[in-house]
């Protein structure tokens, strides 16, 4: 009967140890600056980065006023989307990007467009 639960007990330790050697720290891969001119001359900073294992990209937004947003990459028809889905997501394509934000019934609305990459 004690043959059981030791055999368990051993495989569950010998697999614990094998996924721990086998994981490596995650560290950010390397980062891309791009610098946008919107309309209206309003300008916005984009930081793209990701995790090394890919498992996650995302951009960090600095806006026109300061503020600092940071949201992860989704899925996208074309081009590059970023959002947590709540009320603010970007948009890039090319040399291009928009950014839109939710109003107060929840409809996405343009907040910044025309975004030019500056070169």
């Amino acid at each position: 009967m004690l043959a059981r639960p030791i055999l368990i007990l051993t495989l569950a330790s010998s697999g614990c140890a094998a996924m721990a050697a086998s994981e490596q720290p995650l560290q950010l891969a390397a980062e891309s600056t791009v610098h946008y001119t919107c309309a209206g001359g309003k300008q916005v900073v984009a930081r793209y980065g990701g995790l090394s294992d890919g498992s996650l990209n995302f951009v960090r937004l600095t806006l026109p006023k300061g503020q600092q947003i940071t949201l992860p990459q989704v899925a996208s028809g074309s081009g590059a989307r970023f959002s947590a889905d709540q009320d603010v997501t970007w948009w890039s394509k090319g040399t291009e990007g928009f950014l839109q934000r939710r109003d107060a019934t929840g409809q996405w609305q343009m907040s910044l467009t025309s975004c030019e990459q500056q070169r």
